[in-house]
């Protein structure tokens, strides 16, 4: 057959599609936790925002999460692709931003108690390089 995969998939009913009402993300990251979605995306040049949802299809208004001078010590632009784990009581967040300061990209790691509001705890001096690929 000349079917693609995802085809392939639907016709064995292998897939089931959730049609949302959030649009025009860049790089979106759910997490669930306690019962509760919890979706990071590229969402601005100088922080980032979360929404909530109990059902992956409703969410709720974006609400700022970190943000570049609110415990952020460094990165003022180019806030991208946040992801965010649960792990020994803590959320972390590992993300990309752009120090105008070192004149390069870095990835930042930024933890909270709380789901929702992040402070960076350190930075990870990975300049960015032709030499290190996304996977």
């Amino acid at each position: 057959s000349n079917a693609t995969p995802l085809e392939k998939a639907a016709a064995l009913d292998e897939l089931e599609y959730i049609i949302t009402d959030v649009t025009n993300l860049g790089d979106p990251q759910i997490l669930l936790y306690d019962g509760t979605y919890y979706l990071y995306a590229t969402s601005g040049n100088t922080s980032f925002r979360v929404r909530t949802s109990d059902d992956l299809i409703h969410w709720s208004e974006p609400v700022k999460c970190l943000i570049s001078g609110n415990g952020v010590t460094w990165g003022d632009s180019n806030f991208w692709a946040p992801e965010v784990v649960y792990h020994d009581g803590k959320f972390i967040m590992h993300y990309t931003a752009r120090s105008s300061e070192l004149k390069s990209l870095r990835i930042g790691v930024a933890v909270s108690v709380k789901i929702s509001t992040f402070a960076l705890i350190s930075l990870i001096a990975v300049p960015y390089s032709n030499n290190i690929y996304q996977t």
